[in-house]
This record gives structure tokens, C-alpha cells and sequence, in this order.
């Protein structure tokens, strides 16, 4: 055969083995990640009699929707998905804003104990939340400003305050990792831009605003991406500083326990499997809303995760 060699024989049998092994571990990651969420989707459309059968595995014998519809009636959906949804945009676009100013700084301006400060920043990633939740609650419940609100200052308990003061000064869940990854991004934006910038008369802001920021929209909304899914499914925050909250986190964690004592109120014993199939049918329509921002954002997601590779 003409061009056949040992040597290439060797190399396509190379290529095909990686391309093989890497199919695996990707089949493999897909099992794990899809496999969850595929029992759940089972279990929602299984009765109470399936559940019970052994015989019964991934078919439902008894296909029913109604579980789908308890559910959604039993954590009242709409009005907390509607109350989630604000809380979690204004958590989520106070932390971008607050996060992306931040980077820039630390990417263009020098001051004094800039590296130390960014080594604080890089800290907050591995720093737990509960090490420093009291100070904060206890600091929220008597809120003074510098002394100007009086001696007892302001109880913010109870309220979505608390999550907006730390969101505004990037200081909320995960920034630290945002403001990481913008960075990265400013540092890869030619200095020459913002030479160009200066000599055309613009300032730092205009410069940031109409050069630098426009380039950065895929990486802001991946940021914003992670940021609505961290808050979203986090219950550390709202419980913490919003102790019975009607927000669809709190309303799903609790279902399953709730279920378990108004059967046992009624009937004297547990139903568990009722509770367990209203718990997955209610971690589904929790789960439904991130799924379809995905679907509308996978785009910008893929572009800024390859973009940052290129100038990390």
C-alpha cells in the first residue's frame, strides 16, 4: 500500500488509543454527572406502588404527573421562585459590579501593599465561612456605621440587607474567585489600548468603560453564570442572616423533613417514600430554572473559559 509504514501504523494506533481513552473518561464524567439527575426524573414519575416494587427499576409502571404537581403546589413555586429570582439577580449583579472594578485596579493601578492585599483576596477562597459567621451576624445585628447610627445601631437580621452589603463590597460568596478570573482577563488587554486611550484625551473610566469592558462581556457573564448558581443553591447566607425565608432553597432543603412530620401528625407513622418522591420532584423544578439559563448561556460560557486560557 503505497505510504503505508510501520512508523505511521504506530502513530495512527497512538492517536486512536488516546482518542479512545478520552471518549471513556468523558463518557464516564457524563455517568456520573447525568446519572443523579436521571433517577430523580424516574423516581418523580413513578407512584407510590413502583417505588415499593422490586421489580420496578427505570420504567414506571404507574406513570403519573401528579408528584410533579404536589410538589409545585406543596413549596408554593411561583411566589418563591419569583422571590428567589430577585434575590439572587441583586445579590449576583452587586458582586459583578463590585468584583470587576476590583480587578481592574488590581490589574492596572499600582499602590502600596497591592500584592498583599490581592494575597488576602486569593485567601478568601480557601477561607470557610463559618470560621468568621459570627463576627458577622453579630456585626449585622448591631450595624453602626462609623458610630452614626446611635449607640445600639441597626438590627439587619431578618433581611436581605446583610447579602447586599457584602455583595456591594465584594465581599459575598465566592468573589474571590471573580475577582481572580477578571483579573486574569485585564491582565491579558494590550497596554497599548489604554495608551491609545489616554493620547485620544480619555480618562481611566472612559477608558475602562468603552475599551477595556466591552472585550470582557463573555467573562462577566460566565462570572455572573457561576455567581446565580452559587447563589441560588447556597443556603449558608440566607438562613444565616434570613432565618425563615420563603426563598426556593430553604423551601426544597426542608421539604422532605416537613412531609415525614405532617404525615406522622396525620396517620401516627412516617410515609418515607411519599417524602422522598415529593423531595425529588421538588429538587427537579429547583433545578429546572439553572438548567434553562445554561441552554441560553453555554455560548458565552465556552467562549470566556477558552478566552482566559488564551491570556491567563
Amino acid at each position: 500500500m503505497r505510504g503505508y509504514t510501520p512508523e505511521r501504523a504506530r502513530k495512527a494506533a497512538s492517536k486512536f488509543a488516546i482518542s479512545a481513552i478520552k471518549y471513556v473518561i468523558l463518557t464516564g464524567l457524563c455517568f456520573v454527572i447525568l446519572y443523579p439527575l436521571f433517577t430523580k426524573f424516574v423516581i418523580v414519575l413513578m407512584d407510590q406502588r413502583d417505588i415499593t416494587n422490586a421489580t420496578v427499576k427505570y420504567i414506571p409502571i404507574h406513570f403519573t404527573l401528579d408528584n410533579i404537581k404536589m410538589a409545585f403546589n406543596y413549596i408554593n413555586y411561583t411566589q418563591s421562585a419569583l422571590q428567589t429570582v430577585g434575590y439572587v439577580l441583586s445579590n449576583s449583579l452587586l458582586q459583578i459590579i463590585a468584583c470587576t472594578l476590583t480587578a481592574y485596579g488590581f490589574a492596572r493601578f499600582n499602590f502600596p501593599l497591592k500584592k498583599v492585599l490581592f494575597l488576602f483576596v486569593i485567601l478568601t477562597l480557601i477561607t470557610p465561612p463559618q470560621i468568621y459567621s459570627t463576627p458577622l451576624y453579630f456585626y449585622f445585628q448591631n450595624f453602626n456605621l462609623f458610630g452614626l447610627l446611635g449607640d445600639n445601631g441597626i438590627n439587619f437580621i431578618g433581611s436581605a440587607i446583610p447579602t447586599l452589603l457584602l455583595s456591594v463590597t465584594a465581599l459575598s460568596l465566592k468573589n474571590g474567585l471573580f475577582i481572580w478570573l477578571l483579573r486574569q482577563y485585564f491582565l491579558g488587554v494590550p497596554q497599548e489600548l489604554s495608551e491609545a486611550g489616554f493620547i485620544d484625551g480619555a480618562g481611566h473610566f472612559r477608558i475602562f468603560r468603552s475599551i477595556v469592558l466591552p472585550g470582557a462581556v463573555p467573562m462577566l457573564i460566565t462570572c455572573l453564570l457561576f455567581s446565580v448558581v452559587w447563589q441560588w443553591t447556597s443556603v449558608f447566607y440566607t438562613d444565616f442572616f434570613m432565618p425563615g425565608n420563603q426563598l426556593l432553597q430553604s423551601k426544597v432543603g426542608g421539604l422532605g423533613q416537613a412531609l415525614m412530620m405532617l404525615e406522622s401528625q396525620k396517620t401516627g407513622e412516617s410515609n418515607y417514600y411519599f417524602a422522598s418522591i415529593m423531595n425529588n420532584a421538588a429538587i427537579l423544578l429547583f433545578i429546572a430554572p439553572l438548567l434553562v439559563l445554561y441552554g441560553f448561556m453555554q455560548r458565552y460560557f465556552v467562549e470566556s473559559i477558552d478566552r482566559s486560557g488564551l491570556v491567563g
